[in-house]
C-alpha cells in the first residue's frame, strides 16, 4: 500500500531547455505514467505545430504546459511554475531526467517530510553514466581577520555517507513540501548562471527557518546513464555556447554571499 494518500498529489516542475524537446518529451513520459504526477512544464524553446500538437495532448490527460518565450530564465519559470502549484508537493526535474519509481523512492521521500515538521526539502542522488553527482555541502558564514565576514561551503564526503543526512545543498533533483513556497524561491536576477541552484540553497538555509536532507539511496538517473544520450558535447555547438555562455550576474552572485573563489558553485 502508498505511503502516499490517494487525495495527494505531487507537482512535477519542468523548465525545459530551448533545444532539446526530444529530450523532454522522454522525460515527461516516463512521469506521466505515475498516476500521482501532475506535470507543469514551461518551454522556453521555439514554438512549432508538433510541439503544440504535443502539449495540448498533455493537457488533454490532466498536465499543465506553458510556453514561456525563446531562453527565458529557469529562475523566472520555475518561479511561475511553483506559483500556480496546487498539490502538496513538488518535484522539482530537469529535461535529461528518466523517472522510475523503485531507485526514486517517492513514498519513502513524502514519509519523510510528512514526519519533520521542519524539513522542507529532501534532495536525491544524481547519476550519469560517467558519474554520481558529489554536491551535497554544509554551509557556514565564518569571519577571519583579512577578509572579514565570508560563505564557506564544505562537501560531504559520500562515500562515508550511508543514511539520510541534514545539509543545506543537495544535487539538483528533489522533492519539496508546497508550504515551503514562497519562503524559498530562484533569485530571477539570474539566468544560465552556474550560481543559480547553489543560491536557491543558501537562501534556505539562511532566510528561512526549512532544512534541507539529503537521501542518498534515493537516485534519478540522467539520459547519459543508458548510453544513448546523443546531445553534442562538442564546445563549440549552439546548445554549449548557450549553456554555458558567461553572464555577468555570476561575478555578483559569489559576491552577494562573499563565496570564495575556490567554493563549488555548479548545479549539481
Amino acid at each position: 500500500m502508498s505511503l502516499i494518500k490517494k487525495d495527494k498529489k505531487i507537482a512535477v516542475i519542468l523548465h525545459t531547455t530551448f533545444t532539446r524537446f526530444e529530450y523532454a518529451k522522454k522525460t515527461i513520459e516516463s512521469f506521466i505514467k505515475d498516476k500521482r504526477f501532475v506535470l507543469y512544464v514551461s518551454d522556453t524553446g521555439a514554438i512549432t505545430p508538433e510541439k503544440l500538437d504535443y502539449y495540448r495532448e498533455l493537457e488533454k490527460k490532466g498536465h499543465y504546459t506553458f510556453m514561456t518565450g525563446w531562453d527565458t530564465s529557469p529562475a523566472i519559470t520555475r518561479n511561475f511554475l511553483v506559483d500556480n502549484v496546487e498539490e502538496d508537493y513538488i518535484f522539482k526535474i530537469d529535461d535529461d531526467f528518466e523517472f522510475n519509481d523503485k531507485d526514486v523512492k517517492v513514498a519513502e521521500i513524502i514519509k519523510l517530510l510528512d514526519e519533520n515538521q521542519n524539513l522542507g526539502l529532501v534532495g536525491m542522488s544524481v547519476v550519469s553514466a560517467k558519474v554520481k553527482s558529489k554536491f551535497v555541502f554544509h554551509a557556514e558564514r565564518l569571519t577571519d581577520s583579512k577578509q572579514g565576514d565570508f560563505m564557506k561551503l564544505d562537501p560531504i564526503d559520500l562515500e562515508k555517507v550511508k543514511e539520510n543526512i541534514y545539509c543545506d545543498v543537495t544535487p539538483d533533483c528533489w522533492i519539496a513540501k508546497r508550504e515551503i513556497f514562497p519562503d524559498c524561491n530562484w533569485d530571477e536576477r539570474y539566468h544560465v548562471s552556474e550560481g543559480l541552484h547553489t543560491d536557491f540553497f543558501l537562501h534556505i538555509k539562511f532566510n528561512t527557518t526549512w532544512r534541507v536532507m539529503y537521501k542518498p539511496d534515493s537516485i534519478m538517473y540522467t539520459f547519459k546513464y543508458d548510453g544513448k544520450f546523443d546531445i553534442s558535447e562538442n564546445k563549440g555547438s549552439f546548445y554549449n555556447r548557450k549553456r554555458f555562455r558567461k553572464v555577468k550576474n555570476l561575478e555578483n552572485f559569489s559576491r552577494k554571499w562573499r563565496l570564495r573563489k575556490e567554493n563549488p558553485i555548479n548545479r549539481w
